[in-house]
């Protein structure tokens, strides 16, 4: 007899109402986006300086999809990379035997769940990129003050108009450091890769080849 996963239980009606719900996040999240751009747009025709709305509009939307694609290609890559590197054999173990149900409902489309997960980060990734369309304006519009650092050796005016970005970019690449070790380790665990019990080595080489590079 087929063991019944989770999403198997579930109606068909529970799956299109957790859809309904994850479309209305998005858009919830995406509204406040929408309305703040509307009303800056509405006071940029009164003052006659459209072209800048349109400049910063074009700015975020670049920042937006650069950041979305590049997290989220990111996350999909290390995810993939987890999973093909799964044993072909497990050993036999109560904590294996645990994990069988969860295998089963993410192996038919598990090239969906990954894509799904990479699509939200960098949907939140892009969305946080945006918000920072003013430390880009600074760095891609620097200009030299002509008096030198002292002690770095750089002329100040890095600190007012590159070091922001800079700091921003260190961030976000911690962030998706984290995110793509945490996910890694999960799937790795999830197919027998990084094991917490039996006998033998607690991680395959493959996983740990993939989670110290």
């Amino acid at each position: 007899m087929a063991m019944r996963t989770p999403l198997s239980r579930m109606s068909r009606r529970g799956r299109v109402t957790i859809a309904v719900l994850a479309v209305f996040l998005v858009l919830f999240t995406l509204f406040g986006k929408v309305v703040d751009a509307l009303a800056d747009l509405l006071w940029y025709r009164e003052v006659q300086y459209t072209t800048v709305f349109t400049t910063l509009l074009q700015t975020r939307i670049v920042l937006l999809l650069l950041f979305g694609v590049l997290v989220g290609g990111a996350i999909a890559g290390n995810l993939y990379l987890a999973y093909r590197m799964r044993p072909l054999l497990r050993p036999h173990s109560a904590e294996q035997h645990a994990l069988d149900r969860y295998r089963l409902a993410l192996l038919p489309r598990i090239g969906t769940w990954i894509m799904l997960a990479a699509v939200v980060i960098g949907l939140f990734a892009g969305l946080s990129a945006q918000g920072h369309w003013q430390d880009w304006m600074l760095f891609s519009n620097s200009q030299n003050f002509g008096h030198t650092d002292p002690q770095f050796g750089v002329d100040v005016s890095f600190y007012v108009f590159r070091l922001p970005f800079w700091r921003y970019l260190v961030s976000v690449g911690f962030t998706l450091v984290v995110l793509s070790l945490f996910g890694s380790i999960a799937l790795h665990y999830l197919f027998g890769g990084v094991r917490l019990q039996g006998a033998g080595d607690r991680m395959t080489f493959a996983a740990r080849a993939h989670l110290t590079t």
